[in-house]
């Protein structure tokens, strides 16, 4: 529920035909039609009556009243004043959507039938500013920092980055599991248990520059599949510095 004086603004008084019928000269105005479906459009124009005219034929410049039409009769200028302010229609549609929901109004920046999701949050947020209401749950009574939600956003969020952790630590481990399988059905590598040699190392440095393979690189050193794996492990930082 809206504060008092943003109530009062969110709810523009009636017109009545008098006040459109004096519209119809040089000066800007702004105007609220009321639509089918409980939709509101906020709009500016010099001539009100010849923009509802416009508006009823379902001119394709308007998606949103061609979707929503204008009620019949009068009624359906249901709000006109002179426009003093270049803010004053973005202004009033941001209020009326505030009162009577985002997916009831359109006008000014914001015409779209589908509303962009970045202009959509920035409305919400104003609106928790306008109430004083939480940015998280969006309602009132505590702020931000002390919601119950945002607080079980942030467990949810540990608890994902944890299982995304665990999840890559098994795929490792099962690729090590794979290349020490690999290793125990091929013969016994003839430098197994060889101290390298600081030219192997150079060699394993460039291999590895070069994308080959532990296989590949496992061949060429008669070694297995582990102590390439290893032995990278271990002079990868130096060799990356």
């Amino acid at each position: 529920m809206l504060a008092p004086s943003l109530e009062a603004a969110a709810r523009p008084p009636r017109s009545t035909p008098a006040d459109a019928a004096g519209t119809e000269t040089a000066t800007q105005h702004i105007y609220v039609l009321k639509l089918e479906d409980d939709c509101f459009y906020v709009g500016k124009t010099t001539d009100v009556r010849g923009r509802l005219e416009k508006h009823r034929r379902g001119c394709n410049t308007w998606a949103w009243t061609a979707k929503h039409k204008p009620i019949p009769g009068d009624d359906a200028i249901y709000f006109v004043e002179t426009m003093t302010e270049p803010t004053a229609e973005d202004a009033i549609t941001e209020r009326m959507m505030c009162e009577y929901g985002i997916d009831k109004v359109r006008g000014g920046t914001f015409s779209k039938p589908n509303l962009p999701e970045h202009q959509a949050k920035t409305l919400k947020d104003k609106w928790c500013t306008w109430t004083d209401s939480c940015f998280v749950c969006r309602e009132a009574g505590h702020k931000s920092i002390n919601c119950r939600r945002r607080k079980e956003m942030v467990r949810r969020d540990l608890e994902e980055a944890r299982e995304r952790e665990e999840h890559a630590r098994a795929e490792d481990e099962l690729l090590f599991s794979f290349d020490n399988l690999s290793v125990s059905h091929t013969s016994h590598p003839k430098n197994s248990g060889k101290k390298w040699t600081e030219e192997e190392k150079e060699q394993l440095a460039r291999e590895k520059r070069e994308g080959k393979t532990n296989e590949e690189i496992a061949g060429i050193h008669e070694r297995s599949v582990n102590a390439i794996y290893m032995q990278w492990n271990k002079q990868k930082p130096r060799d990356s510095l």
